[in-house]
């Protein structure tokens, strides 16, 4: 799929495992740290980093490993955080917890990202994304993730939390700062801390309407009358929707922009899938494996614990690395293929896996789905017509633009 980095797959060989850190962001942002999942996964799928910038951890780099790690709640913690990052004044969302404070968070908002739930919302999203797509300009360069990605995953999020359209620029401002996960040298500025000052006040103010007035089938009203509502408001509603605004845009939003690049990338399995639409469910769920927009997740050790032989204390951080688990060759067949037409094409971990598995996973299935829809009923050939800038990130595996040309094929 990719050009060879022989730089990069040579270093991976050399550089001492001792050394060996998988959170160097620039691995992430030019896109050669698969190179040193492979070499852990074959040698040290367990794997100990004692200096990086977010401190020590511990690497879980296979598929059956990290299900094993997710699936024992008592032994492997959330609520220490959800993420590489130390940061605790953002772990006050339902991410960020283990049973039962995690199912009772969790809960009230479900029935919105159901199947059932989302079959309401089809035709609407569907005319969102149908109306984006009669905004692209043929044979004229532009950003991918700008005019189609952005624009799609926030109108639909607006819908979802009921944000009218004359607030979607202020809306799409504020999903762009959150989606910016803190690195150790990065710091909110001046500008981006009146943005998050104006979003509480806003959802602040949308959280007391919603409670005095009757309920109705958004996540905000969801929340504001099921029975915790009090507590959470007191508590965790912004962190949450917090979160919930970054998964359920900057994710998505990044496997729309990668499956342009796939499909591109490999023209036999982009024909096979415009001549036979059957396999547009199959392609969605090999583009999401591929990208793997969320690159890890964290646990923490409750007690001293012997894992797969190696000793892990109580405390620990126990990085689970989805990137390098949806390339595992002893679960998924030929992982580096980008193979539209995979029989066990929901077979990966790029949602998670247990009770953390991501709640917006059909909302996202459903949006990637009808965009290629469109694109195929309108027979474009969307082409990249020069390099990804990708984020910054070891958490969200990204990317910030895509200039490409769109054509008819």
């Amino acid at each position: 799929m990719y050009p060879i980095n022989e730089e990069a797959k040579k270093e991976s060989l050399l550089i001492d495992l001792d050394e060996l850190d998988v959170s160097n962001r620039s691995r992430f942002r030019n896109n050669t740290v698969q190179y040193y999942f492979d070499r852990l996964r074959k040698e040290e799928p367990v794997h100990f980093c004692k200096n990086s910038d977010y401190g020590q951890f511990w690497s879980i780099t296979k598929f059956k490993d990290i299900q094993e790690i997710e699936a024992n709640h008592e032994l492997f913690s959330s609520a220490q955080g959800y993420s590489i990052y130390d940061l605790p004044e953002l772990n006050k969302s339902f991410v960020a917890m283990d049973p039962p404070e995690h199912k009772s968070q969790r809960s009230p908002i479900l029935p919105l990202f159901s199947s059932g739930g989302l079959q309401n919302l089809e035709p609407t999203i569907r005319a969102i994304i149908s109306n984006v797509c009669d905004g692209i300009p043929l044979n004229k360069p532009f950003d991918w993730v700008e005019k189609v990605s952005a624009q799609i995953t926030n109108q639909i999020l607006a819908i979802i939390i009921d944000v009218p359209n004359q607030d979607l620029g202020r809306l799409l401002k504020w999903s762009e700062v959150l989606t910016t996960f803190p690195e150790k040298e990065s710091k909110l500025d001046l500008n981006n801390l009146q943005l998050m000052a104006d979003f509480s006040e806003y959802f602040s103010v949308l959280w007391h309407r919603k409670c005095n007035s009757e309920p109705a089938h958004d996540l905000i009203s969801m929340y504001a009358h099921s029975p915790l509502a009090k507590k959470m408001w007191q508590e965790n509603f912004l962190q949450t929707l917090s979160l919930l605004i970054a998964a359920t845009t900057d994710t998505t939003k990044n496997s729309m922009t990668g499956g342009v690049i796939f499909l591109f990338r490999s023209p036999k399995e982009r024909d096979i899938l415009y001549g036979n639409r059957e396999f547009i469910k199959s392609a969605v769920s090999e583009i999401i494996r591929y990208q793997t927009p969320i690159a890890h997740m964290r646990r923490t050790a409750t007690a001293d614990t012997c894992f797969k032989g190696k000793n892990i204390r109580m405390g620990d951080k126990i990085i689970l690395w989805y990137a390098s688990a949806n390339r595992d060759d002893e679960e998924i067949e030929n992982p580096y293929d980008f193979c539209i037409s995979r029989k066990l094409h929901s077979h990966h971990l790029s949602f998670g896996f247990g009770i953390h598995r991501c709640i917006g996973k059909n909302l996202a299935e459903l949006e990637l789905k009808i965009l290629l829809e469109e694109i195929i009923s309108r027979g474009w050939l969307v082409e990249p017509v020069g390099d990804p800038v990708r984020k910054d990130s070891c958490f969200i595996n990204g990317i910030n633009s895509l200039p490409v040309l769109v054509n008819k094929l």
